[in-house]
């Protein structure tokens, strides 16, 4: 078997790559939170007024993008109700990602019932553009009957944040 020698070197004694390759270092972050409150009582996609712009350095370069955000459920209680709220990842209008996040209200003759469930996103993007582009969420409620609403960032209680990492590719 032949021995491999760069440069005059055993491949053993090689101990790291030249500084001219720069693939996997972040080039720029971007983070942007939101406390607002957004009310979703329709099955139409909504912004949930989270979002974030980042214009990459090269066009070959990746966008891994991180997201946590609340969502909070409410439907009124009677005959026993399933309510889901269904949230996007996008990229201008491409959509990236998708989250369904359900919960059964209970059968209780009356009152409101309803619950809480946190979501996250991470996705490496290739936006191949040196452009602006805006990454956001958005929202869906799938039961509107018998007051069927959920809220991103519960009332302005939390936060959503979105973060947006430039990666040399």
């Amino acid at each position: 078997m032949a021995i491999i020698t760069l440069n005059n070197n055993s491949l053993s004694s090689i101990t790291s790559l030249p500084a001219a390759i720069s693939t996997g270092k972040a080039i720029q972050v971007v983070t942007s939170t939101t406390g607002t409150n957004t009310q979703i009582s329709t099955g139409a996609d909504t912004d949930t007024s989270l979002s974030a712009s980042i214009t990459p350095t090269s066009s070959s370069n990746k966008v891994l993008v991180l997201v946590s955000q609340s969502v909070q459920f409410q439907r009124d209680a009677g005959s026993g109700y399933e309510i889901a709220a269904t949230t996007k990842l996008f990229r201008d209008s491409t959509q990236l990602s998708k989250k369904v996040s359900s919960i059964g209200v209970g059968s209780g003759p009356t009152g409101t019932q309803g619950g809480r469930d946190g979501l996250a996103f991470a996705v490496l993007d290739s936006p191949s553009t040196t452009s602006s582009v805006t990454y956001k969420t958005t929202g869906s409620c799938s039961a509107t009957a018998n007051n069927g609403t959920i809220r991103y960032n519960e009332g302005g209680n939390t936060k959503g944040e979105i973060t947006l990492i430039e990666v040399a590719s």
